[in-house]
């Protein structure tokens, strides 16, 4: 899933891997290649958020994008199972937090 941030690339996120982004307080959008696959939110100053991104199925059409906020109990637990994104599939690094940059 080729993931952007308010029109900017981000990152490729495999399935079972999770990046740590820092985004500033304000509105923002996370979306996939297609327009209809995003989620729009908003952050608060000193506030912690989990997004999830799951693949799901469109029929014949192939597949779409399908994104959700996770409370903190939920992400916590599903990040427990998760590995860290690979740094390679990083495309904007001042925003990913927690990966080993080469």
């Amino acid at each position: 899933m080729t993931l952007s941030l308010d029109g900017e690339p981000l990152a490729y996120i495999q399935n079972g891997r999770y990046f740590a982004v820092k985004v500033a307080p304000g509105k923002h959008v996370l979306t996939d290649k297609k327009p209809d696959d995003n989620i729009e939110f908003t952050v608060q100053p000193g506030k912690t958020y989990y997004m999830r991104a799951e693949i799901v199925e469109a029929g014949a059409f192939g597949f779409n994008a399908r994104f959700s906020i996770s409370d903190e109990s939920t992400g916590q637990s599903d990040l427990r199972r998760l590995k860290p994104g690979d740094a390679d599939q990083i495309r904007n690094p001042k925003l990913i937090a927690g990966v080993p940059l080469k």
